[in-house]
């Protein structure tokens, strides 16, 4: 029983580390990138970097909006209204 229980433990960290380079990692190293190869005094990397946030906010919920749609039966495809 114990040993259930180290090894949900040990899935929980793992899964946490992963969302989490998941999640930032990718901004952190575009940002590195952008900010080395720009000067910090244009505006570039600034729009750039602001652009990356709104494309994976905007990702998150179309993901989102598609898995409420299969978990309820919704068909996108389907042109009836009701």
């Amino acid at each position: 029983m114990e040993n259930k229980n180290l090894d949900m433990k040990i899935n929980t960290f793992e899964a946490l580390v992963n969302y989490t380079l998941h999640k930032f990692c990718p901004f952190a190293v575009i940002i590195w990138l952008i900010l080395t190869k720009f000067s910090l005094t244009n505006w570039e990397p600034y729009v750039i970097i602001g652009m990356i946030v709104f494309i994976d906010r905007f990702s998150f919920k179309v993901g989102y909006s598609v898995a409420y749609c299969e978990s309820r039966g919704i068909d996108p495809n389907d042109d009836k209204t009701s």
